[in-house]
């Protein structure tokens, strides 16, 4: 079996990224999860949001995104709202605690990858992202 050079660094630089952000959010006494997060950007990206969008932006079923919806509202981080074009559904829309709390992961992530772009050339960024969207593209191929 070949040896496989990429995963190791590529790993731990994932692995450290995303336990600096949820040790700064503890720190700031903000308890929430990366699946919260990653929910909390969807409805952002998203200007009518759907339980059906999260579950297709995320990867997860019905039954995972309907928990963690009602997670996210026991939390006051997103709340429904009627859906004007589909009586059928709910919209999920962020609340001012959930903006807020959005605002304060997307602070403490910019300060991380500062950071990170320490001692790195702009050319080296460049290329970073551009290999780092191949793979992610590669994946999505599968």
């Amino acid at each position: 079996m070949s040896e496989l050079k990429m995963p190791n660094p590529f790993m731990v630089l994932a692995h450290k990224f995303k336990s600096m952000v949820l040790r700064a959010l503890r720190d700031q006494g903000i308890d929430i999860v990366p699946m919260h997060i990653k929910s909390l950007f969807c409805v952002n990206r998203l200007e009518s949001c759907t339980a059906v969008d999260i579950a297709e932006g995320l990867d997860r079923d019905k039954a995972q995104i309907t928990r963690l919806i009602k997670e996210l509202i026991d939390k006051e981080l997103v709340r429904k709202e009627p859906n004007p074009n589909d009586k059928r559904s709910q919209l999920i829309v962020l609340t001012e605690h959930g903006r807020a709390t959005l605002n304060k992961v997307l602070s403490i992530e910019e300060s991380i990858i500062e950071k990170m772009h320490q001692g790195m050339s702009q050319e080296q960024l460049d290329q970073f992202d551009q290999l780092s969207r191949q793979m992610v593209e590669n994946l999505q191929k599968s």
